[in-house]
């Protein structure tokens, strides 16, 4: 059930709530999403902390690591 409906299921602990169990691709899918958040957020704290470089340094910098 849980893999057909996608819907996390609440467990409790002596009534209240103790943790979520969801199917695997959910939990990828959410994995993926903070990893994404976490870089937007770092970006963010470089640019308010002056860590900046040109475009085309970024270009640079992007080749090596795509390699």
């Amino acid at each position: 059930e849980l893999a057909e409906h996608r819907a996390p299921v609440l467990i409790t602990q002596y009534g209240k709530p103790a943790a979520y169990l969801v199917d695997v691709a959910t939990f990828d899918q959410l994995q993926h999403r903070v990893a994404i958040l976490e870089g937007i957020a770092r970006g963010e704290a470089a640019v308010q902390q002056g860590r900046t470089v040109s475009q085309s340094a970024a270009k640079s910098r992007l080749k090596r690591w795509l390699k």
